[in-house]
């Protein structure tokens, strides 16, 4: 009977959230529910207006995911919600039904990281931060697992307003902007750096501290400060680097291995989080 009370919960933004295993439970699963069927038949709160109250759904599942600190891919999860929505009208979406069913998934993936930067940008996190750690690698292969999310957000917020922070970051764009410049004038071929082409000690120096930065995967273990740590420990053959070599060398061997090398550098940036997402 305390689950069936609780599972309501949160009415509203400053309502508490169940925090019984039972009515969490049930939380979830209900406003689960509650998104995959209105999405399902194609319903979606559109500006101002929210007539099924998805906003406040979604808004419920992110709080008690983090007030129970929950570790749970929410992708899957809205996969398995729709699941009997996309049994009862495969049919007459014809060959199209898993393709529309997925695009239903997404499209719930997309309200989620909406929601949540509108939930966590009251916190005083920048969106920019969030969306370059729900939106890692610069790829459209969003994090769904909020708790991660927020607590990732949280320290690349505190590592960018450090001195190893604004320098990354510095550094990215940099890499960035000359290889998207050089994008321009002819297809670059990013393979691997041939290092009998080093030949200024600043570039030998950059190319081995990327080596030991791909070598901890961080943050495939999940020790995201570590990450940040990790490349901001290479700043100083980062800043050599830009200091000493000239990337657009004549000898077109040497510019397009220097190319490589930065855009080496720009990947192992992204490995921790899309910082194209991050404003100057």
């Amino acid at each position: 009977a305390a689950a069936i009370a609780q599972h309501y919960r949160p009415l509203g933004p400053t309502d508490a959230v169940p925090i019984a295993p039972v009515a969490v439970a049930v939380a979830l699963a209900d406003k689960l529910d509650q998104l995959a069927g209105f999405f399902a038949a194609d319903e979606r709160p559109t500006g101002s207006s929210d007539p099924f109250a998805l906003r406040r759904a979604m808004l419920g599942i992110i709080r008690i995911v983090t007030s129970a600190g929950l570790r749970l891919e929410l992708k899957p999860t809205f996969a398995l919600a729709l699941e009997p929505f996309e049994a009862l009208t495969r049919g007459a979406a014809g060959a199209g039904g898993f393709d529309v069913f997925k695009a239903r998934r997404n499209e719930l993936v997309a309200f989620l990281i909406d929601r949540l930067r509108v939930q966590l940008r009251e916190t005083g996190l920048a969106v920019g931060v969030i969306t370059a750690v729900a939106y890692p690698n610069a790829v459209a292969k969003p994090d769904t697992d909020i708790t991660r999310v927020i607590s990732r957000a949280n320290l690349l917020q505190e590592f960018l307003s450090t001195p190893q922070g604004e320098a990354m970051l510095g550094a990215y764009r940099r890499a960035s902007n000359i290889l998207r410049s050089e994008e321009k004038k002819e297809a670059l071929n990013t393979g691997n750096v041939d290092e009998d082409l080093l030949r200024d000690p600043a570039e030998t120096q950059l190319n081995y501290a990327l080596k030991t930065v791909s070598h901890f995967d961080f943050v495939a273990r999940d020790e995201y400060m570590a990450a940040l740590n990790h490349l901001g420990a290479i700043r100083s053959p980062v800043d050599a680097f830009f200091k000493h070599v000239l990337v657009n060398d004549p000898d077109k061997k040497l510019r397009i291995n220097r190319l490589r090398l930065l855009s080496r550098l720009k990947s192992a940036m992204e490995s921790v989080a899309d910082l194209s997402k991050i404003e100057a």
